[in-house]
């Protein structure tokens, strides 16, 4: 995670977000899956104490600073981690302005990162993580986490090959008996709130 905001720029994100939305074929979201891990992504953090800029005006996180994140609350009391592709998409959920939060601020983040805040404490943090919430407004849900993580750890590869996190109708992947729930999308009305990672 870091406090420099400009790196964001995911067009090959984005598109893979709109191919997957107008065909959700398995080659579709395994694209769009290639595409979130590669990403660097943007989310909002409330960080306390704020870092002092070093004698080059950067900002380093610290095991002394704490580290908050807003989550999306939907109608149905799911939580959601937001996470944007581009400067842009972030705007539209504080309507143009710095942020909704005053004590707000923009920091990358990669979708393992927030994979891993959301899974290491199960139930105690996020029930996944939106990505865009209030353009393209894809749901990665903690089942499809789960089992992209899973592979990743056991291929021991950054790309995530064909099928990884995917499971075909009525069939369970290798070992777990639950089919996942796949992408979805968030409400854009849900709620923000500002939550402990």
């Amino acid at each position: 995670m870091e406090l420099n905001d400009k790196m964001a720029e995911n067009p090959m994100l984005v598109g893979a977000i709109e191919l997957m939305k107008a065909d959700p074929s398995p080659e579709h979201k395994n694209m769009f899956v290639n595409e979130m891990m590669k990403a660097k992504l943007l989310t909002p953090a409330v960080i306390e104490p704020m870092p002092e800029p070093d004698e080059n005006g950067e900002r380093k996180l610290t095991r002394e600073n704490e580290v908050r994140f807003p989550i999306l609350t939907a109608g149905n009391g799911k939580k959601y981690f937001m996470a944007f592709s581009d400067r842009r998409e972030a705007e539209k959920w504080n309507g143009g302005k710095e942020t909704p939060l005053a004590d707000a601020v923009t920091v990358t983040i990669t979708m393992e990162e927030i994979m891993l805040m959301c899974l290491r404490r199960k139930g105690e943090t996020a029930d996944g993580c939106v990505i865009n919430p209030y353009g393209g407004n894809i749901l990665v849900p903690r089942e499809m986490m789960e089992q992209v993580m899973a592979q990743r750890f056991v291929s021991g590869i950054k790309k995530v090959p064909s099928g990884a996190g995917m499971a075909p109708a009525g069939r369970t992947p290798a070992g777990t008996d639950k089919v996942p729930s796949g992408f979805g999308t968030v409400p854009p009305t849900a709620e923000r709130k500002p939550e402990e990672k």
